[in-house]
């Protein structure tokens, strides 16, 4: 029997009784503010999914059951299209971060959602090891 979610906040700790509603709620939090500004869903030891707030955006992470299985979040609407051109947003956050890891809040909740419901990712998401 797979154990229930957990959802945890760098501002408020562990939620209760946590849902789709409330997790898309804590999103929108971490997007206002300065510090903290991080949520876990703990699916169980090594494995969670977890996203920060920086400065340029978010930064999707999950690890699915040991530090070799720790994966970085893609975006693929900020990667190149097929002509090599890629929107004003990607080419400024190519500065200091890896280029198209970064999410807006609007672009986390489905990721997150998805993760909490068991369901498959967005489509505009893909994942690469962060395993060097």
């Amino acid at each position: 029997m797979e154990q229930p979610a957990k959802v945890i906040t760098g501002w408020a700790g562990e939620m209760a009784r946590p849902d789709a509603a409330r997790i898309a709620e804590a999103i929108a939090e971490a997007n206002r503010r300065r510090t903290e500004a991080y949520v876990i869903i703990e699916r169980g030891d090594q494995h969670y999914l977890q996203t920060l707030r920086t400065i340029r955006g978010f930064v999707v992470e999950k690890r699915e059951g040991s530090a070799a299985r720790h994966l970085r979040a893609i975006n693929r609407n900020l990667l190149p299209d097929e002509a090599g051109r890629s929107d004003l947003w990607a080419k400024l956050l190519e500065v200091g971060e890896k280029r198209g890891s970064m999410f807006l809040a609007e672009e986390v909740i489905p990721v997150f959602l998805a993760y909490f419901a068991g369901a498959n990712d967005p489509p505009a998401v893909g994942w690469e090891s962060m395993v060097v």
